[in-house]
């Protein structure tokens, strides 16, 4: 067990020159409650840097992985940030660990353990065995007052909380399926995350978010004519294509109410987050019972005074909220129609800054090809046309806009686009223009479509493939490591370290990601000479993906993020270019 649990935790660090060396760890013989890192040396017994962990701990935790886990990571920290112990010594453990090495060893072993899909309250329950069974101001190194009592590191752990969960596997995952727009996969990971983390209100805020959009899933053309508002930028506003609309059934009232829950409990938690106000001003609008407008008044005024003064809200976040906030104000004619043209020149501005879309929350940003910048522009062009200023209107440029819409999407029309179509077929006729017909728009060139990755090819020739069953995975690639994602979905995290690959599913592969050590490769077009693999750079490859290396990207640690939607793959890359991660998966809607 004690192998199974390192190699997990090594396979997820990658960035320390000392995680690619051997490490052992061995079981001391000794009753004592002790665990040490120890390195190589002249006068070495040991062949590598190695974990001591005695029988007395490993008796005390009585086998319980997620307790143990915890003591290997932080023992994992002191030998990547080498604060070794020779093997050799006989000076005291002490002299060797500070007060800051332990604290050090403490947070990262932490945020190392949760990347590997092990407990946080199970680490917190083993420190707390620990000082039940040794005293407060003992430790597993055998180190005394002048170092963190258990207390202390409790509560450094729990006031680094935020820091913690966003290193977390299945808050990462989440975010990534989220961005996916794979709604149902994402909340069955955050739900995880908020029994680990009761205080993470950024997962309270994706539950919110990604349950709005199955409510909107169930929205068809009439309804949103209904409305009357201008675009929103949203994914599963106007992601679902017109061809799933004879299997939807209808607006879920239920999954309105969940999303309201949620982003009152993320706010409860944290009050000052105008992205998540905005987003609940705009499901009280879409209130299935129409009665909660002066509700959604209120959060979008609140969201609208704390925009400029919320530190945490980037360019690409306040241009997104300033255009729903001008979105839901567009067909008004009182008040809220001055405010309109405000956020539309504040929208104007921030998004020239910026070309991609962001919604969710901070710490997982959903991006999608649809440019905000072209959004603005077409609830520009609308309020103007409302408001009879009809020789601004370009009617060429709204019929490009329209044919960027479907080329920026699925190969058939979305809802959103329909709706466009019968504004645009209505200024056409109010001002005497032709109007185009729409299989004018449909009937498109697609020559150098590209089709979404779906798998990945081994050096040997074999094939992994999203929908794949385990079974033959396994069969494949062997016996993996598996990290539990979610117990009640029967949701796991499978761990193929010797090939650099992770896959999440259940019974079939519904992600795959291919890790630094991988040699593995992606096919586009099914062409052999088209194909990307982990640490190539992206400049050199930019052109089989048809993506600018200058694209927008996120930050994720030390990494920087390029989703490229239309390929349904996820790029990590270093800061010198080098892709370290590729991720794949599938936009449930694409078709």
């Amino acid at each position: 067990m004690l192998k199974s649990i390192t190699r997990k935790l090594i396979a997820t660090v990658d960035t320390f020159p000392a995680s690619k060396k051997p490490i052992d760890v061995i079981i001391k013989e000794s009753s004592e409650i002790t665990a040490c890192a120890r390195y190589k040396c002249q006068n070495c017994s040991y062949k590598n840097n190695t974990i001591e962990i005695s029988r007395g701990m490993i008796d005390l935790f009585e086998m319980n992985e997620n307790y143990l886990s915890f003591v290997i990571a932080h023992e994992l920290v002191h030998i990547y940030f080498t604060h070794l112990v020779p093997d050799d010594t006989e000076q005291p453990i002490a002299q060797y660990f500070s007060r800051d090495k332990e604290r050090e060893a403490d947070l990262n072993g932490m945020k190392i353990n949760l990347k590997a899909g092990y407990s946080y309250k199970g680490a917190l329950n083993a420190i707390k065995k620990m000082k039940s069974t040794m005293g407060d101001y003992s430790s597993f190194e055998a180190i005394g007052k002048d170092h963190p009592s258990w207390t202390q590191r409790l509560e450094y752990l729990d006031s680094n909380q935020t820091e913690l969960w966003r290193t977390m596997c299945t808050f990462e995952n989440g975010a990534y399926f989220l961005e996916a727009q794979n709604y149902e996969v994402a909340i069955i990971l955050f739900n995880k995350v908020v029994k680990e983390f009761p205080k993470c209100y950024e997962a309270y805020a994706n539950l919110g978010y990604a349950r709005l959009m199955q409510y909107f899933h169930g929205f068809n053309e009439e309804d949103q004519k209904d409305y009357t508002i201008g675009q929103l930028a949203l994914g599963g506003f106007y992601r679902q294509p017109a061809s799933l609309q004879e299997k939807i059934k209808g607006r879920d009232e239920s999954k309105w109410w969940e999303a309201i829950g949620y982003m009152k409990q993320s706010l409860l938690i944290n009050e000052n987050q105008a992205l998540v106000k905005a987003n609940l001003g705009i499901a009280y609008y879409f209130d299935p019972r129409k009665l909660s407008l002066s509700e959604s008044t209120r959060y979008f005024d609140e969201a609208a005074q704390s925009l400029d003064k919320d530190e945490s809200m980037d360019d690409l976040s306040r241009a997104v909220v300033y255009n729903n906030l001008a979105a839901l104000g567009m067909y008004n004619q009182d008040q809220m129609d001055i405010k309109t043209a405000g956020f539309l020149t504040k929208a104007s501005r921030v998004a020239k800054k910026v070309n991609a879309i962001s919604f969710g929350s901070q710490s997982a940003q959903v991006s999608t090809t649809i440019f905000i910048k072209d959004i603005v522009e077409y609830n520009d062009n609308l309020y103007r046309y409302n408001h009879q200023d009809t020789s601004y209107l370009s009617l060429r440029q709204y019929e490009i806009y329209l044919e960027n819409f479907l080329l920026k999407n699925a190969s058939n029309p979305h809802v959103w686009w329909n709706y466009m179509y019968t504004h645009y077929e209505e200024v056409c006729k109010k001002n005497n223009h032709p109007v185009k017909p729409m299989k004018g728009f449909l009937d498109r060139d697609t020559t150098g479509f590209t089709p979404p990755v779906t798998n990945v090819i081994c050096n040997d020739g074999s094939i992994i493939f999203l929908s794949q069953s385990l079974a033959d995975v396994n069969a494949l690639l062997g016996k993996p490591d598996t990290v539990v994602l979610s117990w009640e979905r029967k949701l796991f995290e499978y761990v193929y370290p010797d090939k650099g690959i992770r896959i999440v599913g259940n019974e079939e592969v519904i992600m795959i990601s291919l890790v630094e050590n991988s040699s593995c490769s992606i096919v586009l077009n099914n062409n052999q000479n088209r194909r990307v693999k982990v640490n190539f750079r992206l400049p050199e490859v930019s052109d089989l993906l048809n993506i600018s290396s200058s694209m927008p990207f996120k930050t994720i640690g030390i990494f920087r993020q390029y989703f490229i939607d239309k390929l349904g793959i996820c790029l990590f890359l270093d800061q010198d270019q080098y892709i370290r991660k590729i991720q794949i998966t599938q936009y449930p809607y694409l078709n």
